[in-house]
């Protein structure tokens, strides 16, 4: 019977820890889609610098101001540091994008 108690404590200790975890994501996750089409006061940043230094610092996608004036939208990696280069442009250096 002990065993079997031991067992349950267990289980239900990981379980626990599993609901915290997703407690945790879906939060992110709503944090994410609550960005989503915000409109950005004053300039529309060019690269993910810009959109951290308007304040936003949750990961996500956002609207830059790409090459030749248009508009793109980036997925912007704040969990990371920049590399060396810096988030340029249209942050190609985050995901693989082909050109034709």
């Amino acid at each position: 019977m002990f065993q079997l108690y031991v067992l349950f404590s267990f289980i239900v200790s990981a379980l626990h820890s599993q609901v915290t975890v997703l407690q945790s994501q879906v939060t992110e996750l709503q944090s994410q889609v609550n960005n989503i089409g915000k409109p950005v006061a004053g300039p529309v940043p060019t690269d993910c610098n810009g959109v951290k230094a308007l304040g936003w610092t949750q990961s996500g996608y956002y609207t830059i101001k790409g090459s030749a004036s248009q508009l793109k939208t980036v997925y912007c990696d704040f969990t990371k540091a920049p590399s060396i280069k810096g988030w340029i442009n249209d942050a190609t250096h985050f995901f693989y994008r082909s050109i034709n």
